[in-house]
């Protein structure tokens, strides 16, 4: 991790038992190069009599606002990122803070005084010899059959189709316009569109009534559509689709052999594909029962430990962080979380109030983990955060250099370093516990619609894996990347 020379803790004093008092002090030559940069910014933005915008003196503008001014304005720009760095230096998790006293003058170093108030650490009880139970972590050969099929329609051509009408599981390309009351429709057309017959994305009976048409034919097609349809405007109305058909298609899937293999640009072999999946798949199970041990743990351990608290400040931020995730996950879906609230009556005050006892759990949960790593010494070495932050560039397509500067500026690394030591303090209870193999075991987690959980237990519980681990290589001719291009 990078190092600023120019922040120093001068001293670290325990108030209480999750409180201290930091010391900390900002070289000179920083707080000049701040306090300057307040006076350019000054002298850029007022006007000075006699003097063009950014040529007034300095002692012009001291007279007019004052040094007090330009020491404020230096203290906003140090004080934070200075605070932050001690945090992630001392690995402090803060809950809360309280600035105390702050010495700033010109030449001098800053020397500021802040109180922390840290995440709470517990006395946890009965965490080792957990009874865990799990279901057996196996491969089936219908598993492995299953993914080669899978990849065998993934990396499908689509094949035109002559000397036969369309039929259920065809590809199609239509032109067609709809008709309410014999007015045409400008909401209800569509030029060069392909779809899927029998895929049923359709209202009922318009793929049907396209099965048996041949190319270039024309047909009316007398439909209605639910009363239920997403589109008011059209919810139980009576439409004529004129429909002409214009090219049939029909997906002609790869074989299962060795050509398959090598499709992928990873394996030489058919069998070679097939123990990858094998492997992969032992890997998501495992993750997956993991998960599980991690629910059943974090159950034992509540029950447990009712001392553990959930602070106010604390819960506050789980529930930012809901909510944060929530509206990251609409917008992968690329859907509006607050048109989300609307649809559903809520406000944010309501959907908060919604989540308070899972953010308490989470919260909770936290504070338990964050305690036995304390107590065990438990802690995330350099290698591990720089294969975190690796992993997360390459996930969001930026520089190890570039994460590493935000996660560092917005007091990240703490919390990483964290996330670290928490899934550490999983991996040796699980390590620890007393494990029961049931091979009639059932994951029995509730999924809400979002397919979340009521609360967060760690990565990998209810993943079944990627499902696009093995990617499509250049040319890809998938059929539904194909329906994609079009639509």
């Amino acid at each position: 991790m990078s190092q600023v020379n120019s922040t120093k803790v001068l001293n670290v004093s325990q108030i209480d038992k999750d409180k201290v008092l930091i010391e900390i002090e900002i070289a000179p030559e920083k707080v000049k190069k701040a306090i300057e940069s307040a006076y350019r910014e000054v002298a850029r933005n007022v006007k000075i009599p006699g003097f063009r915008p950014g040529k007034a003196p300095r002692s012009i503008i001291e007279m007019r606002f004052g040094k007090e001014y330009f020491y404020e304005e230096a203290q906003k720009e140090l004080l934070t990122p200075a605070y932050i760095e001690v945090l992630n230096t001392q690995n402090i998790r803060p809950i809360g803070s309280e600035l105390k006293d702050v010495f700033i003058e010109e030449g001098k170093p800053l020397v500021f005084k802040i109180e922390v108030q840290k995440e709470p650490i517990f006395d946890i009880k009965d965490y080792t010899g957990i009874a865990l139970t799990g279901g057996p972590i196996a491969v089936e050969e219908s598993e492995v059959d299953s993914k080669i099929e899978d990849l065998r329609n993934r990396h499908a051509k689509l094949e035109i189709v002559t000397g036969r009408p369309a039929a259920m599981g065809d590809f199609v390309i239509i032109d067609y316009q709809g008709y309410i009351n014999e007015e045409k429709s400008e909401g209800i057309k569509g030029g060069d569109v392909m779809f899927e017959l029998g895929s049923k994305k359709a209202i009922t009976g318009f793929e049907e009534g396209i099965a048996g048409m041949s190319v270039g034919e024309e047909k009316d097609l007398f439909l209605k559509f639910p009363n239920d349809y997403h589109s008011k405007d059209y919810a139980g109305k009576d439409v004529r689709f004129n429909i002409k058909l214009k090219e049939i298609k029909f997906r002609q899937l790869p074989a299962a052999d060795d050509d398959l293999a090598k499709l992928l640009g990873e394996f030489n072999t058919l069998a070679d594909l097939k123990e990858d999946i094998r492997k992969k798949n032992i890997e998501s199970k495992t993750q997956h029962q993991k998960g599980h041990y991690r629910e059943q743990i974090c159950k034992f351990l509540l029950e447990k430990n009712p001392q553990v608290d959930a602070p106010e400040t604390m819960v506050d931020k789980e529930l930012d962080r809901i909510i944060k995730n929530y509206e990251i996950e609409f917008m992968y879906r690329r859907m509006n979380f607050e048109h989300y609230l609307q649809a559903t009556g809520q406000t944010v005050a309501d959907f908060r109030k919604r989540h308070v006892q899972d953010a308490e759990r989470n919260v909770k949960i936290t504070n338990i983990l964050s305690s036995i790593g304390e107590h065990e010494k438990i802690s995330a070495s350099e290698e591990e955060i720089k294969e975190r932050l690796e992993k997360l560039a390459l996930s969001v397509g930026k520089t190890y250099s570039e994460i590493l500067k935000h996660v560092e500026e917005h007091g990240e690394l703490v919390y990483m370093r964290e996330e670290i030591v928490h899934q550490k303090a999983y991996d040796l209870i699980i390590a620890k516990a007393n494990i029961t193999i049931d091979p009639n075991y059932k994951c029995t987690h509730e999924h809400d619609e979002h397919g979340h959980e009521g609360h967060d237990h760690g990565d990998g519980c209810c993943d079944d894996g990627d499902e696009n681990e093995y990617e499509c290589g250049d040319g890809c001719e998938n059929p539904e990347h194909a329906h994609a291009r079009n639509n």
